[in-house]
């Protein structure tokens, strides 16, 4: 059992990211995707090209079905504006999450663990 969170701008680069996908662990990305992916396609050497676009978190705890919920939206009224019912927090730099996911693009956790770095907007 496990869920993988795709995620836009989580490292390095930003403080807040967005859940762009709940996916079953089944899930194959490409090399636009993910860093791991990135460095399977291009090699080792390509580390320092990828851009931290993209992060993974995978869930080992949970189903796609259990997270589903995460990427729940709000409809504001009158103005027709949609925004992400939770935001994502990115890791304090100094932390063993942060650097994890600095130096590989993706981090394992169990769902109690990544809680902390969920906010309702």
């Amino acid at each position: 059992m496990a869920a993988f969170l795709h995620m836009s701008n989580l490292a390095p680069s930003s403080q807040k990211a967005r859940l762009l996908a709940v996916l079953e662990d089944t899930h194959k990305f490409t090399r636009r995707e993910t860093m791991q992916e990135f460095i399977s396609y291009y090699g080792e050497v390509s580390r320092n090209a990828w851009n931290y676009y993209f992060s993974l978190i995978i869930i080992t705890d949970k189903t796609k079905e259990q997270l589903d919920y995460l990427t729940e939206q709000i409809h504001l009224t009158p103005s027709g504006d949609i925004i992400d019912k939770y935001t994502f927090i990115e890791p304090e730099k100094d932390t063993e999450d942060y650097q994890i996911l600095r130096q590989t693009g993706q981090r394992e956790m169990t769902f109690s663990e990544f809680e902390k770095y969920i906010r309702l907007t």
